[in-house]
């Protein structure tokens, strides 16, 4: 897709470091989405299955009137809820 865009190879090492550099930062954003979310007197949340490959995945959301949180999960319910706050999402069941 690199050579559509841009005409040259992008290295996949490369496009992997800009990712892990990138997640890092957004660590302090996610930490303060957290908090509003969780300061929030109403939450929408809601699950649709996707396809990621060839397996059937749940795109979960959870949001109020300004923040929005998306993630992907193979769990619905409170396994999906728990598994925002370990690694995917700001928000936690257990918090």
């Amino acid at each position: 897709m690199s050579c559509d865009l841009i005409g040259q190879k992008i290295i996949e090492d490369t496009l992997i470091k800009f990712r892990k550099n990138d997640f890092e930062h957004l660590q302090p954003f996610k930490e303060q989405l957290k908090k509003r979310l969780l300061e929030s007197p109403v939450l929408h949340a809601d699950e649709t299955g996707i396809k990621i490959g060839r397996k059937t995945e749940w795109l979960h959301v959870l949001c109020d009137q300004k923040f929005t949180s998306l993630w992907a999960s193979d769990h619905l319910g409170g396994k999906a809820i728990d598994e925002m706050g370990e690694t995917h999402s700001p928000f936690s069941s257990a918090t």
